[in-house]
């Protein structure tokens, strides 16, 4: 039986530490500065408040060749969301050729190449229907950490230290560039500094990880007054198309 490969990756899943920045003097061993998560806490509130909305990503992850050396693949990653159950992304890249659909009754992953596609029952919100799919068959939405409910918290799990790095420039943006530490991951964040804080940049490290692995994606191209009617959501089948099942996570 064919099983489909699940390759869509959350901004979580791979991560990175960080090159050597001058700590703030007055910074302990955990400490977290209230300027920085008064930013990150306006990002999300503000990614919260948005109805619908689209984006571009560009990404790229580490991966590592059997011999040790290091590979970094490259994806272009659009993704349309519409509160509170709906969700497409197309991501384009090395080895990678994917669509994923949720239209409030189901999640479908698509292979464009192969023609393969698998599809599960889903219901509830975005963040909802994601941890129910992840748990069972470990698929992951793209951006999720950043673009679903309450991203501040998801992001500040586990952090022992953050700081404000200082301003910065993202395609013509000006941006806070924050800087987090956790018990796993090391993790960067630009938010534009302006009446939109969206996220523009974001980086994170596996601190732990043979070869610390980087995951980075930077954002452009968001348009935080989309329209979109719900077919979009909706995976159509196409003539050759073959349905095939996911593999389950105590079998991958």
């Amino acid at each position: 039986m064919k099983y489909l490969s699940l390759t869509i990756v959350s901004l979580l899943v791979l991560l990175l530490s960080t090159a050597a920045v001058p700590a703030q003097e007055s910074d302990p061993l955990s400490s977290v500065d209230p300027a920085a998560t008064k930013v990150l806490k306006r990002m999300s509130d503000f990614m919260n408040s948005l109805k619908a909305f689209s984006t571009h990503a560009e990404s790229s992850i580490d991966s590592f060749r059997d011999d040790g050396q290091k590979i970094k693949l490259h994806r272009g990653i659009d993704i349309l969301a519409k509160r509170p159950d709906r969700l497409m992304a197309n991501v384009d890249g090395d080895f990678l050729d994917q669509q994923l659909f949720y239209d409030g009754k189901s999640i479908t992953l698509y292979e464009k190449e192969k023609g393969y596609f698998g599809t599960i029952p889903a219901t509830g919100d975005m963040a909802k229907a994601f941890e129910a799919a992840e748990r069972s068959f470990g698929l992951v939405a793209p951006a999720a950490d950043l673009i679903f409910k309450d991203a501040y918290g998801t992001l500040m799990t586990d952090v022992t230290q953050g700081i404000v790095i200082g301003k910065s420039t993202i395609d013509q943006r000006s941006c806070l560039h924050l800087a987090f530490r956790g018990k796993e991951t090391d993790w960067e964040i630009w938010v534009e500094d302006s009446d939109t804080p969206l996220p523009r940049q974001f980086i994170i490290t596996s601190k732990w990880v043979a070869g610390a692995p980087q995951f980075s994606s930077r954002f452009t191209r968001w348009d935080i007054a989309a329209q979109f009617k719900d077919d979009v959501f909706k995976f159509i089948k196409q003539a050759g198309d073959s349905q095939i099942d996911f593999l389950p996570v105590e079998a991958q």
